[in-house]
């Protein structure tokens, strides 16, 4: 097995393994299939967009076989469509909840990446900016993954009612 298609498969089995996990802890495992679908027909239009605006036009990182339409699509479905899954199970979470979920789910694909390299960053931070500026964009993915998601499906997510509001301001 080439050394790519070994970190696609690690990547991704690590980001499988913790949707499943995930869905195990809201009690939605049986609709995990469901869900996945539901994640990739968003994921996949949203990853490819945020691969060519973020990666490709504005360099911040790039995939070791570069931006070819077919690691685009595979990433689009496998990677961001788990990804945007994930996203879904987060309908009922507060804020601090979002924001610690999006600090682990960075940790678990940044370490994973480390040791199987499918992506790179492409600026020249301090390891302390990195993970910072790493953690940020995670997140705002995350809440712009709900957003679009809640546009979708026109399911509403907890953090944009007013009981969420509330924990913010508190």
């Amino acid at each position: 097995m080439s050394s790519i298609l070994l970190a696609l498969v690690v990547n991704i089995s690590v980001q499988l393994a913790f949707l499943f996990a995930h869905a195990y802890t809201v009690n939605k495992l049986q609709d995990v299939f469901i869900i996945i679908r539901k994640g990739v027909l968003v994921g996949t239009p949203c990853g490819i967009t945020f691969d060519l605006l973020v990666g490709l036009y504005l360099g911040y990182y790039a995939y070791t076989t570069g931006f070819t339409w077919s690691i685009l699509l595979v990433m689009g479905v496998l990677s961001y469509g788990i990804l945007f899954a994930t996203i879904l199970l987060l309908r009922d979470a507060t804020i601090t909840t979002v924001l610690l979920w999006s600090v682990v789910m960075a940790t678990l694909c940044e370490t994973t990446n480390y040791f199987f390299r499918l992506w790179s960053w492409n600026y020249d931070f301090t390891k302390a900016e990195h993970y910072l500026s790493v953690l940020a964009i995670y997140a705002f993915g995350t809440i712009a993954g709900i957003i679009m998601l809640q546009f979708v499906y026109k399911e509403p997510f907890r953090i944009f009612q007013k009981d969420n509001i509330a924990e913010i301001n508190a």
